[in-house]
C-alpha cells in the first residue's frame, strides 16, 4: 500500500469565527502537519462577522507563508451603504491588504435571502471582472443539498437550524445554479471553486459537463452532508472522474476555529475530519467513515492525482504562496471597523472581540517595525 503521508496538503477551506480561533486553527495545522490552510471571512453575514476579514488578516500575518486569507463583502451598515454597495471598491481594498482571493456566502439561501441580491447581479459586474483580470480566486457557497427545500419531510437537522428553504421566500436549488452559469457565461476564465462540490454529489454527468464548459471552474471537497456516501455508491465511477477531472478538485474541511483559544474538542474534531476523508480519497475497499461509525467505500486515487487534490490545484488558484499582508493598513482598518461598530451601538460581544484584534495587530505592526 502507497504511503501517502509525505505529500504537501493545504485545508482551502477553513473559518475564523472570533480570536480565539487563531490560536485553534494553529493548533490544527501543527497536529496534521498540514503545509497550509486558506482562513475564509464570513462578513458577508453581518453582525459580528465584521470582524472577520481583519481576523483573516490577523492570522495570515502571525503565520507568514502559511495561511491563505479569502476576504469576504460587506453588505450591511455599518461596514457599508447597502443601498450603494461598491463590491469593486471592496475588492480593491481587500487585495491591497494582502489577501489571496475572495469567499461567497451569498449563495447559501438562509444568506441570500437578507441579501435580496442576485448572485449575477449588475452590482457584482465590475467586481467579478476585477476578479477575472486579476486571475483572483473566489470560493462560493451556492445552494444547499436538495432536501432542504423538502416542505413535506425535511431532515431534522436543516429544521434545527433554520435551513428549511421550500416555503417559496427562498431562491430554488436550479434558479441559484442558473445565476452562477449566468456569472461564468459572462466571465468565462473566473477562476470560481464551488464549496461543497456545488451539491451536485449526485450528479457526475452534469459535473463533468460544467467542467468541460468553463476552464476556470473548480469544486472543493469540504464535506457536504452525504457528499462522501455518493462516491461510495459507485467508487469505480467516482474514481476515474476524479482521475479525469483531477486538476479541478480541491482539498477542504470546513473545521472552523471556535471562539475560545485552545480548546482540544478543536483540534480532535479537525483532526478526525481529515482523517476521514484522506481514507475515502486514499484507500479502497470499506473504510472507517466521519463521526457516528459510518463506513465508505474508498476511492483508491493514485498519488499523482491526490498530489494536485491536496495542494497542487489550490496553489495554481491562490499562488505557490501567500501573499503578504500590509499590516500597518489592516491596523488602520481595524480602526474604522471598531469606531464603526461602536457607533452604531454593536453588542458587546462583537466590540471585545473586535478591541482584542485590534491589540493583537498593534503588536503586530509594533513587532514589525522593531526587527531590522
Amino acid at each position: 500500500m502507497t504511503d501517502h503521508s509525505t505529500l504537501p496538503l493545504i485545508d482551502a477551506h477553513t473559518h475564523m469565527r472570533a480570536i480565539g480561533s487563531v490560536a485553534n486553527q494553529s493548533n490544527v495545522m501543527d497536529a496534521c502537519h498540514l503545509t497550509a490552510v486558506n482562513a475564509l471571512s464570513m462578513a458577508a453575514r453581518g453582525g459580528m462577522n465584521i470582524n472577520q476579514n481583519v481576523l483573516v488578516a490577523l492570522f495570515k500575518a502571525e503565520r507568514p507563508g502559511r495561511v491563505y486569507g479569502f476576504g469576504g463583502l460587506h453588505h450591511e451598515a455599518p461596514a457599508v451603504d447597502p443601498l450603494r454597495p461598491d463590491f469593486a471598491g471592496q475588492l480593491r481594498r481587500l487585495r491591497d491588504l494582502g489577501f489571496d482571493g475572495v469567499k461567497m456566502i451569498e449563495g447559501k439561501p438562509s444568506v441570500y435571502k437578507p441579501l435580496a441580491t442576485p448572485l449575477n447581479d449588475p452590482l457584482y459586474d465590475e467586481f467579478y471582472g476585477l476578479l477575472e483580470a486579476w486571475r483572483m480566486p473566489v470560493l462560493l457557497h451556492v445552494g444547499d443539498p436538495a432536501g432542504m427545500w423538502d416542505t413535506v419531510n425535511p431532515p431534522a437537522w436543516a429544521v434545527q437550524r433554520g435551513w428549511v428553504y421550500g416555503d417559496g421566500t427562498y431562491p430554488t436549488l436550479e434558479e441559484l445554479y442558473a445565476q452562477v452559469t449566468d456569472v461564468l457565461d459572462r466571465h468565462p476564465s473566473l477562476r470560481l471553486i464551488l464549496a461543497h462540490f456545488a451539491f451536485l454529489d449526485g450528479d457526475r454527468d452534469r459535473c463533468a459537463v460544467m467542467f468541460d464548459r468553463w476552464s476556470g471552474l473548480a469544486f472543493d471537497l469540504t464535506p457536504g452532508w452525504g457528499m462522501y456516501g455518493s462516491f461510495s455508491k459507485d467508487p469505480a465511477a467516482w474514481r476515474d472522474f476524479f482521475i479525469r477531472y483531477a486538476d479541478r478538485i480541491l482539498f477542504g474541511t470546513d473545521n472552523s476555529g471556535g471562539r475560545t483559544p485552545n480548546d482540544p474538542e478543536k483540534v480532535d474534531t479537525g483532526s478526525k475530519r481529515i482523517a476521514a476523508m484522506r481514507r475515502c480519497l486514499e484507500l479502497t475497499g470499506e473504510v472507517e467513515g466521519f463521526a457516528g461509525g459510518s463506513r465508505y467505500r474508498g476511492l483508491g486515487l493514485p498519488s499523482d492525482v491526490l498530489a494536485m487534490i491536496y495542494a497542487g490545484n489550490f496553489r495554481r488558484y491562490a499562488g505557490d504562496r501567500p501573499r503578504p499582508v500590509d499590516l500597518p493598513a489592516v491596523l488602520e482598518h481595524c480602526r474604522d471597523l471598531l469606531d464603526l461598530a461602536r457607533g452604531a451601538g454593536a453588542d458587546e460581544e462583537t466590540l471585545t472581540d473586535m478591541t482584542a484584534i485590534l491589540q493583537r495587530l498593534e503588536r503586530a505592526v509594533q513587532f514589525q517595525g522593531a526587527r531590522p
